[in-house]
């Protein structure tokens, strides 16, 4: 289930610029970080969803890129799990015979 389109598109890219430039990162910091990603095959977010412990500190990130990224993952998560858990009701509509004029 996708929050966002940019989770949905698989786009890893624009994921960690959002959330590192959002935190206060320059543009040399995040390319850098992107960089990394991408040289360690994380290309897609359900890749990215995954990556353990281990993955995170043997990928290269700075530890202040690594730590922003791994809360942002840990709210997409939540969000997503609080949207499983509760689908949007659907309403049912009124037909003329109900609706009062």
């Amino acid at each position: 289930m996708c929050i966002r389109d940019s989770f949905c598109s698989g786009q890893v890219s624009s994921f960690v610029e959002d959330h590192l430039k959002n935190s206060g990162f320059d543009e040399s910091a995040v390319s850098k970080e992107i960089s990394q990603l991408k040289g360690q095959g994380i290309v897609s977010m359900e890749v990215l969803k995954q990556l353990t412990d281990e993955d995170w500190h043997a990928m290269g990130l700075s530890v202040g890129g690594g730590r922003v990224l791994k809360n942002a993952l840990e709210k997409l998560r939540a969000e997503e799990t609080l949207a499983a858990d509760h689908p949007p009701t659907l309403k049912r509509s009124r037909s003329r015979s109900q609706t009062k004029l």
